[in-house]
């Protein structure tokens, strides 16, 4: 049976109790809204990899992984890196359980969501500078320019330093003085 096809048999009924209605469909996507929410279902037979995206009136799709599940639903169900039947069926399940709070707050809750999904965005850019930084204060250590690690490692979030990096930056501080 067609991606598609066993969406609208195992997910539509459940959907349409929320007041999504099927709006497209193709081979590999399908996609049901209201007046506030989209929800699209897809796969990618090339990657066999399969999404479900949230859409509010005012914001972007937002993906909906293992990761949010567990940390903005607080659900232990996976959806993530699945066959199509389990995808489904955890959807399916997902919706049952504690996607009705998605369907009943919509737009405050798609808010929650994108509000989680910047919030780990940011960590990971700063995460990112941080290990930038790091590097390049590591290079300037073994260049013996202290002014440069210090430089470096003053940019780095203090959590992100270990005990090492920490001596490191003492004992450039005390051969520029």
């Amino acid at each position: 049976m067609l991606f598609n096809q066993e969406i609208i048999n195992k997910i539509q009924a459940i959907l349409k109790e929320y007041g999504l209605l099927l709006q497209r469909q193709s081979e590999f996507q399908v996609e049901f809204s209201s007046q506030e929410i989209v929800i699209v279902l897809s796969h990618n037979p090339r990657e066999k990899s399969n999404v479900l995206w949230v859409k509010g009136k005012h914001t972007h799709e937002i993906e909906i992984n293992n990761q949010v599940m567990s940390d903005v639903f607080n659900s232990n169900i996976k959806i993530s890196n699945l066959p199509i039947e389990v995808f489904l069926n955890n959807v399916y399940l997902f919706f049952k359980e504690r996607g009705h709070e998605l369907f009943c707050a919509k737009e405050s809750f798609i808010s929650k969501i994108t509000n989680y999904r910047e919030r780990r965005s940011s960590e990971y850019t700063e995460n990112l500078i941080d290990k930038q930084n790091i590097e390049a204060a590591e290079r300037a250590w073994k260049l013996q320019d202290y002014r440069k690690v210090i430089s470096y490692l003053e940019k780095v979030n203090e959590k992100a330093l270990t005990n090492s990096l920490k001596q490191k930056y003492k004992i450039a501080n005390n051969k520029i003085k």
